[in-house]
């Protein structure tokens, strides 16, 4: 699994997605108060109000096998039903990103059964 290059920023990233998804939920303020308890990296951007739903961006991530992958990413939600998200990554075309993914792909269909 691929892991962020910038775990600090990722975690706030993930804590705020995290709180934008879980809000429609009714154990939402006992799961933040287990959150700001655990962990410093959720509690600060919390405490800060620096969450918010992301809707593009980049993220860098390190693969083990083929190393980093630059990554945007474009978040699409239902007018109707906005606890439903489509998160659609994107890579640029000849990068050495590209050519990871690309890498990846092949390696994956070479050792996945079929049928």
């Amino acid at each position: 699994m691929a892991a962020p290059v910038n775990p600090t920023t990722a975690s706030s990233a993930s804590a705020a997605e995290a709180v934008v998804v879980l809000s429609g939920y009714p154990r939402t303020a006992e799961l933040l108060t287990e959150l700001s308890d655990a962990s410093p990296e959720f509690r600060e951007p919390w405490a800060e109000h620096r969450l918010k739903d992301k809707t593009h961006g980049r993220y860098v991530y390190r693969h083990p096998v083929v190393g980093e992958l630059d990554l945007g990413f474009e978040t699409l939600r239902l007018p109707d039903d906005p606890d439903q998200a489509l998160i659609a990554h994107t890579v640029e075309e000849d990068s050495p990103s590209h050519t990871a993914l690309r890498l990846l792909a092949g390696w994956a269909h070479e050792t996945l059964p079929t049928g």
